[in-house]
């Protein structure tokens, strides 16, 4: 496959010229470039055209500055985080995790053309239990597809493909080791809280750092009440909250996720109270 420069890349893509080539482009993230190959529906053309949230990239440099973290990755879709991850630290060991058979299919092959070491894919949903659910969706490889029920209107949802789910605990033994430094990251369109309830036992063992999204409530009593339950899940295991200002670009201590309105202000920190006087970034 050709592989253009982002440049060639988005004035072909203006002219409607490039999704009817088989050919890729590169994309340059803190002067490391990556191959972005363009599959059948013009998946990777879309999601890595540019840096999205770059703030949350200068979040990762920062905690990489102080620690060789193992990353895990609950929500691949089509490998953003894993780009802004070989940026940030090139031989770091990422294992991801995402039940889409087509954001897996694309994800694998980027891992493929960039040559990436230590870069492991798992195509399941982790959740808090394991088994097998519906993967709901408006499309093949939406990136907003979701395990949970009556989340999309009947309109919206027009996509389903039965997905393994696991628990993170389940995953122990074959993902990592005791005395790793782990940062998880966990983006599962409103399912964290059953991310979190299926990693106690992980959590326990790792004190992991975790970078999690929690979408806002819209005032939705139900969604309210799980923003409680993650704060209380959180506080409970000694964690300190911080909440990830993209608007602002700034990290700010919090007592509790309350979020009702702010779609900016989404992405969250979660950090051993052990461990945060060695990052600088939460000062």
């Amino acid at each position: 496959m050709l592989y253009l420069s982002s440049q060639v890349a988005r004035a072909m893509n203006r002219l409607q010229l490039l999704p009817l080539l088989r050919i890729g482009y590169k994309l340059t993230i803190l002067n490391h470039t990556f191959k972005i190959p363009i599959i059948e529906n013009k998946e990777g053309l879309i999601y890595n055209l540019g840096i999205g949230e770059p703030f949350l990239l200068s979040v990762f440099e920062q905690l990489y500055k102080v620690k060789s973290f193992t990353f895990l990755d609950a929500g691949v879709n089509f490998g953003q985080t894993l780009l802004k991850i070989k940026a940030v630290q090139p031989d770091v060991v990422y294992i991801g995790f995402e039940p889409s058979g087509l954001c897996s299919y694309y994800t694998s092959h980027l891992i493929k053309v960039n040559q990436f070491n230590n870069a492991k894919l798992i195509r399941c949903a982790l959740s808090n239990k394991t088994g097998v659910l519906t993967l709901n969706a408006q499309s093949d490889g939406d990136t907003r597809a979701t395990i949970l029920e009556n989340t999309l209107t009947r309109e919206e949802n027009v996509f389903q493909e039965l997905v393994p789910v696991v628990t993170l605990d389940s995953l122990i033994s074959i993902i990592t080791e005791s005395g790793k430094d782990i940062l998880l990251k966990v983006d599962v369109e409103g399912a964290e809280w059953l991310v979190f309830q299926g990693a106690t036992i992980f959590i326990d063992r790792f004190r992991p750092v975790i970078v999690f999204e929690n979408l806002p409530s819209r005032e939705d009593p139900v969604k309210r009440q799980q923003q409680q339950a993650i704060t209380d899940f959180f506080v409970a295991k000694n964690f300190s909250l911080y909440m990830i200002d993209e608007e602002n670009k700034k990290i700010s201590a919090i007592k509790k996720i309350d979020n009702s309105q702010e779609i900016l202000k989404t992405n969250y920190l979660a950090v051993p109270a052990e461990k945060k006087s060695s990052f600088p970034i939460l000062a």
